[in-house]
């Protein structure tokens, strides 16, 4: 949640610093850390026993989903930049958006997260919940020692 807020306050006081440790690497985008912030912010609300903030999980659901909607169909919703212009354009076909590898992994995440709404078929829920979590773990590996 800390590296998503440090992102967060770079896209939006427009401090390169805060956004490019590694000049030749794109930055995280605005959409992924907003998604990042808010499904650590649900797991740790639901910790301390809030379950209510689960549903907060589709917001990066949902944005992820479109973000590979944009991706599949080739359009162009929009969302890559509605909140902030994305002032580093670095070897990215499409500005402000996320990858679709971070959006496939937000789509898995929050709907693992949204399934522990319901009751029904918990061993099945844990068993989704720790594939998706070696997925996740996986990419983000993968991607750290490319």
């Amino acid at each position: 949640m800390l590296l998503s807020v440090i992102t967060l306050a770079g896209w939006w006081l427009g401090l390169t610093e805060l956004l490019q440790f590694f000049t030749r690497h794109p930055p995280l985008k605005l959409n992924a850390a907003l998604s990042f912030f808010t499904l650590g912010a649900v797991l740790w609300a639901t910790e301390q026993g809030k379950r209510a903030t689960l549903y907060l999980a589709a917001g990066p659901a949902l944005l992820g989903g479109l973000t590979l909607a944009e991706y599949i169909l080739g359009l162009n919703f929009g969302i890559d930049e509605f909140l902030v212009h994305d002032f580093l354009v670095l070897e990215t076909e499409h500005p402000g958006r996320m990858s679709a590898m971070i959006a496939c992994c937000f789509v898995l995440s929050s709907l693992s997260i949204l399934w522990r709404l319901s009751r029904h078929a918990a061993r099945a829920r844990l068993f989704a919940e720790a594939t998706v979590g070696s997925i996740v773990a996986s990419a983000g590996f993968s991607t750290l020692l490319g």
